[in-house]
């Protein structure tokens, strides 16, 4: 159960932009259509800035149409509409992949032309985006990390080297053959690539893109408000406990309201009942322990089971009042 967002919210695998929402049902045709092709136009965006897949933007594209279709009743088939579209991502595709292509060929050449001596210091070539991001691919004349500019470059090295004690902390004391051993560590971890998840390959992403979009505004500011406190949870329970007239309930419990997770009403109940209960507040045996117990920090009782309307209600309107304090909607 999501405590203030119910079965509406899409955990969404496109993170980092607001999804376009649909056109309201009362909106004019012609207001409605500009409106879609102007998400349309977004989601194409976010593909050409490298946010989504291609696979992603043609599925939410699709989704997003076909949505817009069902809602206003139109009578047309989506897919017309749709291969201008993907015929865009199509043409976007293909030129990152020529781009990528002639940019690895030209780097292939020029660390040619320096492993020969020779001098080509006009081809520049175009390179992607991507390429930029990893740098620049090692060739037989790059100069390790932490070696100094006038240091001799290659497998080359004596006793009277000193880069590895001067440029390296944690280097030995240079011995035979040891140079050669540092360098081809060195160009290992240059060529070892962390794979990044693209999470626009998600099977629920598109999904959860559309249920996105046809979110309220209500349930939108409940994802920021949710997303504001979970990102630094320690942070936001503190200025919880600086608040005033909060809500009694233990940290664990605070830390699901603030994200928006399951609450076990059971550990509810049984915080509450421990709070109401006349023998365990007369046996607390000072005030700083009394003043501790009353506290969101105080210790989380165990589970009691709800067994009939009371306990239920009683456990749910005290839940119910900390999702509405930490969600004032």
């Amino acid at each position: 159960m999501s405590n203030a967002q119910g079965q509406n919210q899409g955990q969404s695998g496109f993170q980092g932009f607001m999804v376009p929402p649909l056109p309201p049902v009362r909106m004019s045709a012609e207001q409605a259509s500009q409106q879609v092709t102007a998400g349309l136009r977004y989601v194409l965006n976010q593909h050409q800035d490298g946010r989504i897949g291609a696979d992603a933007a043609k599925q939410a594209m699709s989704r997003y149409l076909i949505s817009y279709f069902t809602s206003f009743n139109i009578c047309h088939d989506p897919q017309a509409v749709l291969q201008a579209w993907y015929g865009r991502i199509d043409e976007h595709e293909r030129c990152l992949t020529s781009t990528a292509h002639e940019g690895h060929q030209r780097q292939e050449f020029a660390g040619t032309t320096e492993c020969q001596g020779g001098q080509n210091s006009g081809v520049t070539g175009r390179i992607s985006i991507q390429n930029l991001l990893d740098g620049p691919e090692p060739t037989c004349q790059s100069r390790p990390p932490g070696m100094p500019p006038n240091a001799p470059i290659g497998g080359v090295g004596t006793q009277g080297d000193v880069r590895g004690s001067a440029f390296n902390p944690q280097a030995h004391v240079p011995s035979e053959g040891s140079d050669s051993d540092e360098d081809s560590t060195s160009e290992g971890r240059q060529r070892k690539k962390k794979s990044k998840q693209d999470e626009s390959l998600f099977e629920w992403a598109a999904e959860a893109f559309i249920q996105e979009s046809i979110l309220s505004p209500r349930h939108r500011k409940v994802l920021e408000l949710a997303d504001n406190y979970s990102a630094d949870i320690d942070a936001s329970i503190k200025s919880l406990e600086r608040a005033g007239n909060i809500p009694v309930l233990p940290k664990k419990i605070w830390k699901s309201v603030l994200r928006d997770e399951f609450i076990d009403l059971g550990e509810v109940l049984a915080q509450v009942s421990s709070l109401h209960s006349v023998p365990a507040i007369q046996n607390i045996p000072n005030n700083l322990a009394e003043a501790f117990e009353f506290t969101t920090i105080a210790k989380p009782a165990p589970t009691k089971a709800i067994t009939d309307q009371v306990t239920w209600r009683r456990a749910w309107q005290s839940a119910a009042r900390a999702i509405t304090f930490a969600f004032p909607f």
